[in-house]
């Protein structure tokens, strides 16, 4: 399911993250105090989100992810950060089919072996290493 979610009245955390690490992602430490900048959104705030509830395992998929905008920044919603004041207008459409386009040169799994997997070569200097 996905679809256009709208953040009507109140305020949103969202976060925007560097260009992919050099190293592997080894910790939520971290993802959480390094890597991602947590930013509090005004709105309205125009989210388009997907999620799903059965993913096929060799796609590798997040069950629900969603990006977003005002006039003044987008990033990736995290919550409501006013929940007695906040209020969501929602469009969402069932799916008949789901791919995956492209994968990340890595993911946060933390159980994962990740010896065998090359981390992205190509990201900036001023990316921060774990």
């Amino acid at each position: 399911m996905g679809g256009v979610v709208l953040v009507k009245k109140g305020k949103v955390m969202i976060h925007v993250m560097h260009d992919f690490t050099v190293k592997p992602i080894r910790t939520q430490k971290f993802i959480d105090c390094d890597w991602l900048r947590m930013k509090e959104a005004e709105t309205p705030f125009t989210n388009y989100t997907v999620f799903v509830t059965n993913p096929p395992a060799d796609l590798d998929l997040r069950s629900i992810h969603t990006h977003g905008f005002n006039d003044k920044m987008a990033g990736h919603y995290h919550y409501d950060t006013t929940p007695l004041r906040v209020e969501y207008e929602c469009y969402l459409q069932l799916a008949d089919s789901i791919y995956r386009v492209d994968r990340a040169p890595q993911e946060a799994d933390f159980q994962m072996d990740i010896r065998s997997r090359e981390s992205n070569t190509t990201a900036k200097s001023w990316t921060p290493e774990p």
